[in-house]
């Protein structure tokens, strides 16, 4: 057997992820546009900034952080993953130290406590990034982190590259010609392609014509067949999981230890390994 190459579920070749920035009120409407047209995403939360209860929105705002209740609510639905974006939004890069530890890990512990489910990503805020602030993502147990950045190719992350994951902009002036091509362009010959779309929603209220935009996108989006819907942490564990196939010696089969069914194409076909087992390929 010459080559194995991934594919993503269902023996797509292509996966498109959203992720959002600040847990506000706009995510309501975003997430509703979202699953109109059956995308998935990950909503990357404050923990320390929610709204109190029964808060109005003063004249005059774009948005406002969400409440407790409202983001129970909203977070609910299985296709829309909560991340961390800090406690209190801190450049941390610039706080360092104990007090910027300190927010990365209140953080993930009050949003696992408010939500009930595993938090396994971060949204690094105003993308202050350096070696300590990813030592101190690690240290608090998260599998990834999202800067910001511009990423202008369709290629999977490295396994060095999980804590500097991005993507691009959805205000880059790229975006759309990028978007083309990526539903336009087959992907015949390589490992699956991605690509992520990061923002914010009150873009949306103070960019004319964006939430018609967002549409517009999502629509060229479905129409193509090849492209698999994800959260962020769906395709890290994906791909890490593809990674993680244990082959014989002679490539004859594939032994598959994650929880999640792997897709890939050879010289011979393509195969499905199920979570758990193994198989002939």
């Amino acid at each position: 057997m010459d080559k194995v190459t991934l594919m993503f579920p269902g023996f797509r070749t292509k996966a498109f992820t959203l992720s959002f920035d600040d847990g506000l009120d706009t995510d309501i409407r975003l997430a509703g546009v979202m699953k109109k047209y059956g995308i998935k995403g990950t909503f990357n939360v404050n923990s320390g900034l929610f709204s109190p209860e029964g808060t109005v929105k003063p004249a005059g705002r774009d948005s406002i952080p969400l409440t407790v209740s409202q983001a129970k609510e909203l977070f609910s639905d299985p296709d829309f993953e909560v991340a961390s974006h800090g406690y209190r939004h801190i450049a941390l890069g610039h706080t360092g130290g104990a007090d910027a530890m300190m927010d990365v890990l209140n953080d993930r512990i009050t949003l696992e406590r408010t939500f009930g489910r595993l938090v396994r990503g971060f949204a690094v805020p105003y993308s202050s990034y350096n070696d300590d602030v990813r030592t101190m993502v690690r240290l608090a147990g998260f599998a990834w982190a999202r800067g910001g950045g511009r990423k202008t190719d369709f290629l999977l992350p490295r396994e060095d590259e999980w804590y500097d994951w991005t993507g691009i902009g959805q205000l880059d002036g790229a975006v759309d010609d990028l978007i083309d091509r990526f539903v336009g362009e087959p992907n015949l010959y390589y490992h699956g392609q991605l690509l992520m779309l990061y923002g914010h929603s009150y873009e949306f209220e103070n960019v004319d014509g964006l939430w018609e935009k967002a549409e517009e996108r999502f629509r060229k989006l479905v129409s193509c067949e090849e492209i698999w819907f994800a959260t962020n942490s769906e395709i890290h564990e994906y791909v890490r999981a593809f990674r993680g196939l244990v082959y014989y010696a002679d490539m004859s089969a594939a032994y598959n230890p994650a929880r999640v069914d792997v897709f890939l194409r050879c010289d011979d076909g393509k195969f499905r390994i199920p979570a758990g087992k193994e198989a002939k390929i």
